[in-house]
């Protein structure tokens, strides 16, 4: 009798498969980070394991699926009519998706088991505008890149070809030749300061989240990159928990930075100037306020907090003016752990915010997917 044999991915254990990196928009994001968040589901690991073009992927996920649906050995009692009692029992595998039970099921319980508790706040990445404009930025900068090399190998080959044919040296083909190399140059110096922008800007972001998922428990979520509805700017982080909703901004300001005489200020040379109004900090007050009123918009009636996190650290004297609660890289844990709202949220309010801002976060990635599969830009038009 003829048997189906497994795909060949024996090779993978489930800490390598989880460790594989997935499909656009979360190319740069691995499996298991993706499932833990609940941005994937278990209809998404079936379709890699089926239909993945990456040989990779889909080994992962045939590895995650074959995991997850191994039954558990079955509970054994030692009795002197046991055949071989010192047989070991099978290990129950990890449970690769966040909404398994990790507690094998025992006959003797009435009830379905509880689900694991987690150590940690979710967290709910909205949009990956970010790791697309880097990626965009970059692929504009190698582009660049390789036209200056072009226009270089061109140019010697040609002042090649003059000198070897005894003609004279054009002095204007020079001049344009030059000039074409600054037009290139400028085009790569441009792109590859947005990059290095963008790629600060994740940075920082990642590692206020960092510290945020080490302070609060698992009674909090935290919202990445929550775009509001005909909204062109997107608020960086939203916590929701027991101490209330904030909405945080993360900024990621290399020169120094302070708050003084009612303004923000960057250090530049020997002088403190005003930072330009559109990376202000101060901006998350009417991020917030724009937040409560879509809140309202569907019966939730919640004062929402703000906070500005600096993920380059300052001296907090520097920043102790300001009207919004500074976090600093030494502070944040310690300032989130004590997070406190005018009036504070019953546990079904909660459920409610929660489920609002979910769904919003997969309307959002839901635009984002499909103007990506028509190569649209993702920052052209407000949120629908």
């Amino acid at each position: 009798m003829n048997q189906q044999e497994p795909p060949n991915n024996t090779t993978l254990t489930l800490a390598q498969a989880r460790a594989v990196r997935w499909n656009r928009p979360h190319h740069e994001r691995t499996i298991g980070d993706l499932l833990d968040e609940g941005i994937l589901s278990h209809n998404d690991i079936v379709w890699g394991a089926e239909k993945a073009y990456r040989s990779d992927l889909r080994a992962a996920c045939q590895v995650i699926l074959a995991a997850h649906k191994r039954p558990p050995a079955a509970a054994t009692r030692t009795t002197p009519t046991d055949t071989n009692p010192s047989a070991p029992s099978a290990a129950r595998p990890p449970a690769p998706f966040p909404t398994i039970d990790k507690k094998p099921v025992t006959t003797q319980s009435a009830h379905p088991p509880a689900a694991p508790p987690r150590y940690g706040p979710r967290v709910i990445q909205a949009s990956d505008y970010l790791s697309e404009k880097k990626e965009e930025h970059f692929g504009l900068t190698m582009y660049g890149s390789g036209m200056g090399v072009m226009m270089i190998i061109y140019g010697i080959a040609s002042a090649i070809s003059a000198l070897a044919k005894g003609q004279p040296i054009d002095w204007v083909s020079i001049i344009g030749f030059l000039a074409g190399l600054c037009i290139v140059g400028w085009y790569i110096y441009q792109n590859g300061r947005r990059w290095r922008i963008v790629h600060l800007g994740l940075e920082g972001e990642q590692r206020i989240v960092d510290l945020l998922r080490n302070a609060l428990d698992s009674r909090w979520t935290i919202y990445r990159n929550l775009k509001l509805p005909n909204r062109v700017a997107d608020l960086d982080l939203v916590l929701v928990g027991p101490g209330g909703v904030w909405a945080v901004q993360v900024k990621a300001f290399r020169p120094a930075v302070r708050y003084a005489g009612g303004q923000w200020q960057y250090h530049a040379g020997r002088a403190w100037r005003t930072i330009d109004p559109r990376q202000n900090p101060a901006k998350v007050a009417g991020q917030a306020a724009q937040l409560s009123q879509f809140l309202a918009k569907h019966g939730i009636q919640r004062w929402v907090e703000t906070a500005i996190a600096l993920a380059e650290p300052v001296p907090e004297r520097d920043v102790q003016d300001s009207a919004i609660p500074v976090w600093l890289p030494y502070t944040i844990e310690q300032r989130a752990r004590a997070l406190r709202t005018r009036s504070e949220p019953g546990g079904q309010e909660l459920a409610q915010i929660n489920q609002l801002l979910e769904t919003r976060a997969a309307e959002q990635r839901a635009i984002e997917d499909d103007r990506i599969r028509r190569g649209k830009p993702l920052d052209d038009k407000k949120g629908a």
